[in-house]
């Protein structure tokens, strides 16, 4: 049976009791410290006094039982003379600074006595153990709590994900998941700051326009400064943790601040930026059910929790970062390999120079009107700029033959569409220029080539440019001919519409040129003739211009 108790406190709370029970307060003799603590009957409080202090009565008889008790190597001693019983009790583990309970008791029995205390001392301990029982509970909730919280968190980093594109810069994937991660960790603010505006060691006021800033933060760049330099300064390449030991009071060296995290957005030996996580709140709301009175241990610090969390969000940008450095070398060389192709176009054909961009920019312009997506547009528009590529494989001489083709040569010609899929075929980026390119010359009643096919058969893109592509050829200048008109252009798409063309195509076509005067001449290479946005340029020969076209639609589509 428990005959000890774990603390004095305990021990005056049991002598309290047994006061209740015999009328008498028990002596707690405390010799666990230099000197003696005694409670006595006379007075309440405890206080320190040498054993030459203790009464005389008493002391002799208390010296005696300690004796005896090392001795015998018992717990307790007791005598019963004459109805009067004098009782000592060890209530500790520790025999060597005991805390003792001494007893003076007139008409009780020993047993009864002894049955008493220790009931009393178990009723006492039970409920320490049920106390600190209900401790551990309350930790795991709250430890509970954090990791469903963390569990969350990461289980949403996969729609953040999502997000990771050329589309989106770092900054606007901080926006996203950096204000999740303020609540879970419970910062007053977290901080997304880029690397550019550190390149010259020194932030200035500036540069906050491009931080990205969660919460109600605002200090000094001064201190942001002071903080990026100590970590670069650190052998540490992973988190700064900082927290002050002063409640209230900010670190030295960075005013406002109480405790901080900085960990750096990096991939190798590339800087990114830095994400800063500032002041740790208490705030438990939310957070576990209001029945449990939980208080988390260091709840006003940072810690290996919180940092843990950072270096996660910091791996999702660097993900986020290394990706549009991808995108963007992808984006060169897939715009390298699209001006290498329209040079060589050019080389072959000059005299149709900006047929193609003309084309693009007509093809483009029909499909916003018809409602499709920004995407889908810049797809036409691709394919409308290397619709005709698959002419590099038909000979100068056909090409640039000023009289009629004979039908051997048309047959060459009529090649270039297979030859242009062939030759796009193998980048695989640009696949979905391959519909446009290989059908633009199908005719809506069977009667087109390569593949002959018929009405809604041809795909969306190719009976598009089908369009874009007739009336560019009819209105330019060509090595046997001068360009028509637009009105007799116009006057062949409406004879034609729903035979060799889609009827609702030439419609959506044709219907804007009421919307603006038609030019008096035809060497005119824009598009001032409609209201088409895309077609508004002045000068569409220009390889240069062609080229930002092309780099711009690339940028729009090579993530897909």
């Amino acid at each position: 049976m428990n005959q000890s108790v774990p603390n004095i406190q305990i021990a005056r709370e049991l002598a309290t009791r047994l006061e209740s029970v015999f009328g008498v307060l028990p002596q707690v003799i405390d010799l666990s410290s230099d000197g003696m603590k005694l409670e006595c009957e006379e007075q309440r409080s405890a206080h320190y006094r040498s054993p030459e202090d203790m009464d005389s009565a008493n002391d002799a008889w208390v010296d005696f039982a300690v004796k005896q008790m090392t001795i015998e190597s018992q717990r307790s001693y007791a005598t019963n003379s004459e109805g009067r019983l004098q009782l000592l009790m060890h209530l500790s583990q520790n025999i060597e600074k005991p805390i003792l309970l001494y007893l003076d008791l007139l008409g009780h029995s020993e047993l009864l006595v002894r049955s008493i205390i220790s009931a009393n001392i178990e009723a006492l301990c039970y409920r320490e153990n049920a106390i600190a029982s209900k401790n551990k509970v309350e930790s795991f909730i709250v430890q509970i709590t954090q990791d469903f919280e963390e569990l969350t968190w990461l289980r949403k980093a996969h729609e953040y994900m999502e997000l990771c594109d050329a589309k989106h810069p770092l900054q606007s994937i901080a926006s996203a998941f950096l204000p999740d991660l303020e609540q879970v960790i419970r910062a007053q603010a977290i901080l997304y700051i880029p690397a550019v505006c550190f390149k010259s060691k020194q932030l200035a006021g500036e540069d906050q326009a491009q931080f990205v800033t969660t919460g109600p933060f605002d200090a000094d760049t001064s201190v942001y400064t002071q903080l990026i330099n100590d970590w670069l300064c650190s052998p540490n390449s992973g988190p700064m943790v900082l927290n002050t030991n002063s409640p209230g009071a900010s670190l030295p060296g960075y005013e406002g601040i109480r405790n901080c995290i900085l960990v750096p957005v990096s991939k190798g030996s590339k800087s990114y930026g830095w994400l800063l996580a500032v002041n740790k709140t208490s705030e438990q709301a939310n957070r576990v059910d209001p029945h449990y009175s939980v208080k988390e241990v260091n709840s006003a610090c940072f810690g290996t929790f919180e940092a843990s969390l950072l270096v996660a969000a910091s791996n999702i940008m660097s993900a986020q970062a290394r990706n549009i450095d991808f995108f963007e070398s992808q984006e060169l060389l897939l715009t390298g390999v699209v001006r290498a192709i329209i040079n060589a176009i050019d080389a072959k054909d000059t005299y149709t120079c900006g047929h193609s961009d003309r084309v693009a920019s007509y093809a483009k312009s029909i499909a916003k009107r018809m409602g499709l997506s920004v995407d889908e547009c810049e797809r036409i528009f691709m394919a409308g700029v290397l619709h005709d590529v698959g002419k590099i494989g038909v000979p100068d001489a056909i090409l640039s033959k000023p009289g009629k083709l004979t039908d051997f040569e048309y047959a060459i010609v009529k090649q270039h569409p297979q030859i242009g899929c062939e030759i796009l075929e193998h980048l695989k980026p640009l696949n979905y220029v391959l519909p446009g390119v290989l059908h633009h010359h199908e005719a809506y009643n069977g009667s087109g080539y390569p593949a002959g096919l018929v009405g809604e058969d041809i795909p969306l893109h190719g009976r598009i440019l089908a369009v874009a592509d007739a009336y560019d050829a009819m209105t330019s200048n060509r090595p046997y001919r001068r360009g028509m008109p637009h009105a007799k252009a116009a006057a062949i798409l409406r004879a034609e519409a729903g035979k060799t063309w889609d009827a609702n195509i030439v419609d959506v076509f044709l219907a804007s040129f009421t919307e603006e005067p038609v030019p008096n001449t035809i060497e005119s290479t824009s598009f001032p003739i409609c209201s088409f946005k895309n077609a508004e340029d002045t000068d569409m020969q220009s390889n240069s211009h062609l080229l930002w076209r092309i780099s711009n639609s690339i940028s729009n589509l090579v993530v897909e």
